[in-house]
């Protein structure tokens, strides 16, 4: 995702909630975390170290952040047979796959009495957190380029007669069929001999899954509230 798009998206969670502030982190393949956009109090430039085993292990000593990045607990595989007729079932008898509709987040009423909450050299002060997973796919890393050099072949040239496939158009079916969704808008253009036009070049990448975290807190918001937390908590 575009380093602008992502600000942007920052810029319109931060209007629309009430959070203080709204920022994002990359996931590293080190287990580290690096902030690079924020807006309002967030860090713009910071870095979470890998956490140790004993954290990783301990939810009372894991920060949160990290905490969203945990694989999700597989359901019970109890099978029960849902009632005819029921809406999650289709037309051939199947049950439909279910999906979450939301990613997976921690949140944290208090920072003062919840979870670790990383402040950022901010001083701690009453408050909420908010983590949230933001998964994609990662076509910019070492493995990238297949060994096949990812070259998708486009047609060529004039347009084919009725009946008749234009120049490449085989390579480009079979390329697709053996499945092209990994294949990034890299693309290069030459003019071929006696063609009226350009032919192009679509370079595949393979992918590998990656995520952002989205985080946002109302840390030393005047507005807070304070419903369901106790006054012994607010005093702290």
């Amino acid at each position: 995702m575009e380093r602008k798009k992502i600000d942007l998206t920052l810029q319109v969670v931060h209007d629309l909630t009430a959070a203080q502030a709204v920022y994002m982190a990359n996931a590293n393949e080190d287990g580290s975390l690096t902030f690079f956009s924020a807006i309002g109090d967030g860090p713009a430039a910071a870095t979470l170290p890998k956490p140790d085993e004993d954290a990783a292990e301990d939810d009372t000593k894991l920060p949160v952040p990290f905490k969203v990045l945990r694989a999700p607990d597989e359901p019970e595989t109890g099978e029960e047979e849902a009632p005819e007729g029921e809406a999650g079932d289709t037309a051939e008898g199947d049950a439909a796959p279910r999906k979450d509709p939301l990613p997976r987040f921690e949140h944290v009423p208090n920072v003062l009495a919840g979870p670790p909450v990383p402040f950022f050299n901010r001083v701690p002060m009453l408050g909420s957190f908010l983590a949230v997973h933001v998964p994609y796919k990662k076509y910019i890393h070492r493995a990238a380029i297949p060994e096949d050099g990812g070259l998708i072949v486009e047609p060529q040239g004039a347009p084919a007669e009725d009946g008749e496939e234009g120049e490449g158009g085989d390579a480009a079916a079979e390329l697709a069929d053996e499945g092209t969704e990994n294949a990034c808008d890299n693309v290069d253009e030459e003019v071929a001999d006696g063609a009226s036009e350009p032919k192009k070049k679509v370079w595949r990448a393979e992918t590998i899954e990656a995520s952002y975290i989205l985080c946002m807190d109302t840390i030393g918001c005047s507005d807070f509230n304070t419903n369901g937390i106790s006054d012994a908590d607010i005093e702290k």
